[in-house]
């Protein structure tokens, strides 16, 4: 990954320090698993560009300093969190999002560029990390998906040099 500053956080005052590193094996296993060749160069016949814009646990669940408590679950008369529950308020925060900005590039040109998000469906503040990485898993997995029609699409590479 070209950038691997520390995230600012996923919410719920909990912070996942490389989640740049994460969301780049998670790629090139992904990949890999495909049949596609995977390096780090940007001088391939297909270049994958991505930046990782949002990893959250919806924005209810943002905590302005990383001691904040997460949710626990209340007493014996209290619905237990897993269970769905209908609101107004709070809405989203059954949800983590993951969100990339991708770019395929064939031979330099740009021939495909989309924003794509990954989800996954949480109670409030639970497992927050492997939310946010089935979230990740997801988007990842759309990304994957949408460059194999786009590299169909333009058709094979002409031969090279073996």
């Amino acid at each position: 990954p070209a950038d691997a500053r520390d995230t600012p956080g996923i919410g719920c005052g909990m912070v996942i320090e490389d989640m740049s590193q994460r969301a780049h094996k998670l790629l090139v296993v992904s990949f890999s698993n495909t049949g596609a060749k995977v390096d780090n160069s940007d001088r391939g016949p297909w270049v994958l560009k991505l930046a990782l814009r949002e990893a959250t646990m919806g924005p209810e669940n943002v905590s302005p300093r990383r001691t904040d408590h997460p949710f626990r679950q209340g007493g014996p008369d209290i619905p237990d969190v897993n269970t769905p529950q209908a609101s107004l308020f709070n809405g989203g925060n059954d949800h983590a999002q993951v969100v990339f900005d991708a770019t395929l590039v064939q031979e330099g040109q740009v021939v495909w560029r989309d924003t794509i998000s990954g989800s996954a469906r949480t109670a409030p503040c639970v497992q927050a990390y492997d939310k946010v990485r089935e979230a990740m898993g997801d988007a990842v997995e759309k990304i994957r998906d949408q460059v194999i029609v786009v590299v169909r699409a333009h058709g094979p590479l002409p031969p090279g040099p073996k």
